[in-house]
């Protein structure tokens, strides 16, 4: 739906760019956030084209998918068990998943770490007590355990991603120059 109404603002912003450059909007392109005059060198961008035009674009579009995507990923965990006291160490853990493009490789490993860390908590720390009625007993932090960061293993991310045939926002043009709209290739 983002490629498709990219698309419809892009053909509003093209017939804004030839009308200021008096031009037929067939010899306009649209490269690197520049409206360019083909065979003329003339070219606006895109802040140009905002300032001059004080128009608003809209687009609007839906996306139905032609049938189900499907992420993968594989996760290990390495546990130290010991047998005499039970004690529990989560001492390693490692992921790979398909997460697609990653834009910031940052967010993605803080949003796997902190999911990893929730679970293990879950798992291991969290004790929630209720009474017969339904009442929460262990209400406060005073007795409800959270994984702190020496509770936390070493992690291992990778990211293998596989393009979703069913899918067709494959290419994302991204402007890291000039905060500009996202526009998608055509």
């Amino acid at each position: 739906a983002l490629m498709r109404a990219s698309r419809i603002l892009l053909k509003q912003a093209r017939r804004l760019a030839a009308a200021q450059l008096g031009l037929p909007e067939a010899m306009i392109d649209f490269t690197d956030g520049r409206f360019r005059a083909r065979d003329r060198n003339v070219s606006l961008d895109v802040l140009e084209l905002a300032r001059l035009t004080n128009t608003t674009l809209q687009g609007a579009a839906e996306f139905s998918p032609e049938g189900p995507s499907f992420p993968t990923g594989c996760h290990v965990c390495e546990v130290e068990i010991d047998p005499t006291t039970g004690n529990t160490e989560v001492v390693k853990y490692t992921a790979v998943n398909d997460f697609g493009t990653i834009i910031n490789p940052m967010l993605v490993d803080g949003q796997l770490h902190g999911g990893v860390v929730q679970g293990i908590g879950q798992a291991l720390m969290e004790h929630v007590v209720y009474d017969e009625e339904g009442q929460l007993l262990s209400g406060s932090f005073m007795d409800y355990a959270l994984p702190r960061a020496h509770h936390t293993p070493e992690f291992a991310v990778h990211s293998h991603p596989v393009p979703a045939k069913t899918n067709p926002f494959m290419l994302v043009v991204l402007n890291a120059i000039l905060p500009l709209p996202l526009f998608v290739a055509e």
